[in-house]
């Protein structure tokens, strides 16, 4: 009689945990075009109005851990400034889009906060003067959810080194680089 307590009461503490969770979300960060050695004579990159907005969804894989997977578009001014020269050259500006598909792991580290990490499928959208960005990324970060019944609001800072690996060769690959901050809302299911 106790053992088969024992497993309903198990069973449905199993059923009331939360085993999915869906969200949109918006982020801004501070973006660069970092190359890993400078480049003496060549035009420089800054970085305008970076964002990101996509739909993510989390599955539970145990009690702690999580997949997170979804689709992102992450969209920046770049101000192109050429290198020294003769000529007085004006600056010109391009845009950056990338979509991308997170492979996340979240890692529960207290009441509704968790750690998460992983890799980034990065495709940019139109070709520009600058190196593409398109390949496999990473990202890393910390986060809180906050729930309302099966509402969630998410916060999470993270960091996203994107190109670490190309999908078109460069000799010096600029590689885009964000620290930011998400906000999301969701619901959980």
């Amino acid at each position: 009689m106790l053992a088969s307590t024992l497993i309903l009461l198990h069973s449905l503490i199993l059923k009331a945990q939360i085993s999915s969770e869906v969200y949109a979300y918006i982020e801004v960060s501070h973006s660069e075009l970092l190359t890993q050695s400078g480049l003496d004579g060549g035009a420089s990159y800054e970085l305008e109005n970076p964002f990101e907005f996509g739909l993510r969804f989390r599955v539970r894989l145990s009690a702690k851990l999580k997949l997170e997977t979804g689709i992102t578009l992450y969209n920046a001014k770049v101000i192109i400034s050429a290198g020294p020269s003769p000529f007085n050259l004006p600056d010109r500006k391009e845009s950056i889009e990338l979509l991308s598909f997170p492979a996340l792991i979240n890692y529960d580290i207290g009441k509704n906060y968790y750690l998460c990490g992983g890799i980034l499928l990065d495709f940019q959208t139109r070709k520009r003067s600058f190196d593409s960005q398109s390949g496999i990324a990473y990202e890393i970060g910390i986060g809180k959810k906050i729930f309302f019944d099966n509402i969630i609001v998410t916060i999470s800072p993270n960091f996203k080194r994107h190109n670490v690996i190309q999908f078109e060769s460069n000799y010096y690959p600029e590689k885009l680089t964000e620290l930011g901050i998400l906000v999301g809302l969701g619901y959980a299911f």
